[in-house]
């Protein structure tokens, strides 16, 4: 049985960490922008800094979020929190989809916030005994 206020509840609160945490992506990746011309290996790596700085607070969003909609669930928290990666995960790409760009990063993108989800709701849930 799906509980479907933690399930919209979730949803809601990860697009909004998910949205919080693009914001101090933005926020740092301007200052290795800046910095780039002080340090070398940022000027050097600096897309592959920016992929994975990304990737990292996109994880770290969907596993609060998961961890959040297990704390809501009363029951199957961990798949509550599943459900919950794969429609931000899905919402999150809506944009890229509309222009047709669906790579092989966007699925992992959608493979990661699943998982991520998931684990984070398995983590609330063993936590929570």
């Amino acid at each position: 049985m799906k509980n479907w206020k933690a399930i919209i509840a979730g949803v809601i609160f990860t697009t909004i960490l998910v949205l919080v945490s693009q914001l101090a992506f933005v926020l740092i990746a301007a200052f290795i922008g800046g910095a780039k011309n002080d340090f070398a290996f940022l000027a050097e790596h600096k897309e592959v800094l920016w992929r994975l700085l990304a990737l990292l607070f996109f994880c770290i969003s969907m596993t609060l979020g998961g961890m959040a909609t297990a704390f809501l669930s009363q029951i199957n928290r961990v798949r509550n929190a599943l459900i919950v990666g794969a429609l931000v995960s899905l919402l999150s790409l809506l944009t890229i989809v509309g222009k047709g760009e669906l790579t092989l990063t966007s699925t992992l993108l959608i493979g990661l916030g699943i998982a991520f989800a998931a684990a984070g709701g398995g983590a609330w849930k063993k936590w929570a005994r």
